[in-house]
């Protein structure tokens, strides 16, 4: 199982959100920077990973010796096509 964490911040990111499968095996936690406690939670993962550009993703195994999957919107594509990619690749 794995635990998916999205940092995103206008609504198109939010329209690809709802591309992902629902009955994937996975535990999303979507942060909006738009509200108060998203932009709390958002920084606080942003900063610890030193990511600056939106959208954003970790993702979490529940095995504590498997490394987390960072997606970055650094490296120029969309961190959710990324996502998108990965799940149904893992599906």
């Amino acid at each position: 199982m794995y635990q998916v964490k999205v940092v995103y911040d206008n609504n198109k990111d939010k329209e690809l959100l709802s591309q992902i499968d629902t009955t994937v095996p996975f535990f999303i936690d979507y942060i909006d920077m738009n509200t108060t406690n998203g932009r709390k939670v958002g920084f606080k993962l942003l900063n610890y990973w030193s990511a600056k550009k939106l959208p954003f993703v970790v993702i979490e195994d529940e095995d504590p010796n498997v490394l987390p999957i960072v997606k970055y919107s650094e490296i120029g594509e969309n961190a959710i096509n990324q996502l998108i990619k990965f799940i149904n690749a893992n599906n």
